[in-house]
Order: C-alpha cells, then structure tokens, then sequence
C-alpha cells in the first residue's frame, strides 16, 4: 500500500505541475497581461502532442494569440473593441 501511495503522490504532483501553467496563464490573460499572452502560447506549443484534442487546441490558441488584433489588445497600442457608434436619430425606428 504504501508504494502505491507514493505513486499516487507523485502522480498527482506531476499533473500538478504541469497544469498550474496554463491556470496562471489563463487568469492573466483575463487581465490583459502581455507576459500571460506568451506563457499561454508555451503552454499550448507543449499541448500539442495530446493528439487529437490537444492539437486542436494548441493548434486555435497558437493561431489566436498571434493574431495582430490580439497582439495590439495586450500592448495597449490600439484600440481593438469597437465602440458602438452614436445613434443619430436616424435608421430602423418606428414612427
């Protein structure tokens, strides 16, 4: 039993290990942080090899972090949300 316990333990602290990447990067990149940008593509580059899931994966979050919207988004040098434009009194209302 105990050998079997320390396994488990070892087991369990590798998965640990590996996930609290991706959790970091995640919450940080909730928070527009360029450094989390880049961590999250390492952790996707490293998620590649979990075929087939983690290919498509790896392969979407890869191509969306490297989107220039995304990139000008976490360098703050443009304003990539666009704002709703002013209602002018004219258009699709009713009289």
């Amino acid at each position: 039993m105990p050998v079997l316990t320390g396994v488990g333990l070892l087991v369990g602290f590798v998965l640990f290990v590996v996930a609290v990447p991706g959790l970091i990067g995640g919450i940080f990149l909730l928070r527009y942080k360029q450094w989390a940008r880049i961590l999250v593509m390492i952790v996707s580059v490293m998620g590649l090899t979990n075929i087939p899931i983690g290919t498509g994966i790896g392969v979407y979050s890869i191509w969306l972090l490297m989107q220039d919207e995304t990139e000008r988004l976490f360098t703050g040098d443009g304003d990539v949300v666009r704002e709703r434009e002013p209602d002018d009194g004219e258009g699709d209302q009713e009289n």
